[in-house]
């Protein structure tokens, strides 16, 4: 059986997922975090010689600013995060 096509079990999920996404999905919880996790490892990232991509990418995508362009490929850390916690309050929403 899958637990998702039962009405009370799908209630409860998406009422956990959208309590996630509430206090928990946010830049002003999460942005800190990635912020001290980039100090830590900024300086490993930018003297890696086998790296996939730049130093410049690796900032670009940690970086705290809601408009910061990625180079290459995808979106900032902040973009994800903000996209899919609308995306899930949205798809929660009751």
């Amino acid at each position: 059986m899958k637990l998702l096509a039962v009405p009370s079990l799908r209630a409860k999920y998406l009422q956990y997922v959208r309590t996630i996404a509430e206090t928990s999905l946010h830049w002003d919880t999460l942005g800190p975090f990635v912020a001290q996790c980039r100090a830590l490892i900024e300086k490993e990232v930018e003297a890696d010689t086998r790296k996939l991509s730049t130093f410049e990418a690796f900032q670009a995508a940690a970086s705290d600013s809601p408009n910061e362009r990625t180079i290459g490929r995808g979106m900032s850390l902040r973009q994800f995060i903000e996209q899919r916690r609308a995306f899930l309050l949205q798809r929660t929403a009751k």
